[in-house]
């Protein structure tokens, strides 16, 4: 039990310092925009890409941290065969995500495929 709490407990601390992190970058290009010229679409775009890279983190480790907090609340809705399957597909995919996400949101990757595409 005590395992369980402090995984989900560094897990959640864990994604509200990607939050904070992704705001705070965002909120500091939003300043050095603001300073040196008017508000670009550009800012729309970088708060978009990151928007969607945390919620994808989130959408990765909500069902594990939902099913860890059943669990310790004494009333599991799996067994622990479907646990380990659901960590087993979960646990890789955000990381398996970041890359594609990161590359696919980039007007060079895109431009490239287009490239490729078109041959």
């Amino acid at each position: 039990m005590a395992y369980l709490t402090t995984l989900l407990t560094f897990n959640g601390i864990a994604f509200w310092v990607i939050c904070l992190c992704y705001g705070k970058m965002y909120c500091s290009i939003r300043r050095g925009r603001e300073a040196g010229a008017a508000l670009y679409s550009s800012d729309m775009t970088v708060a978009k890409r990151m928007a969607l890279l945390v919620f994808t983190d989130f959408a990765c480790w909500a069902p594990i941290a939902f099913f860890g907090l059943t669990a310790l609340a004494d009333y599991p809705l799996i067994n622990v065969t479907n646990t380990k399957i659901l960590l087993v597909f979960f646990y890789p995919l955000n990381s398996c995500a970041n890359p594609y996400l990161y590359a696919l949101l980039t007007h060079q990757y895109r431009w490239d495929v287009i490239i490729l595409l078109s041959r």
